[in-house]
């Protein structure tokens, strides 16, 4: 007898959120000279700071505000996905007690 194997998501895997270049500084206003001067180690630098500061003031207020509305996006789409046949089980799911029973009256007529 073969037993199923439950596949769960990696929660460790990361995804990148951003990077640097010497372009992005020169867009940003720095003066191309002073920008081009910058080795490799310093350009490291800069980044490892811009990550802590925005991980300081940003990174967690987005993450909760960007995450609820790309988790909320997703399960729109699982919505639209879904089969008609499953819609008044999923809709009953996600409205009141008052709202299922006046759902139910309306699809029995």
């Amino acid at each position: 007898m073969k037993t199923k194997r439950i596949k769960i998501p990696d929660r460790e895997k990361f995804f990148s959120i951003t990077s640097i270049s010497k372009q992005d500084m020169i867009e940003a206003g720095f003066p191309e000279d002073a920008v081009d001067s910058l080795t490799d180690s310093d350009m490291t630098a800069l980044a490892s700071d811009l990550a802590e500061d925005y991980c300081d003031q940003l990174f967690w207020n987005s993450l909760k505000v960007l995450g609820a509305e790309t988790i909320e996006e997703s399960e729109v789409d699982r919505v639209n996905e879904t089969p008609i046949k499953q819609l008044p089980l999923l809709i009953g799911s996600l409205i009141s007690e008052a709202g299922k029973e006046a759902l139910e009256k309306k699809l029995k007529t």
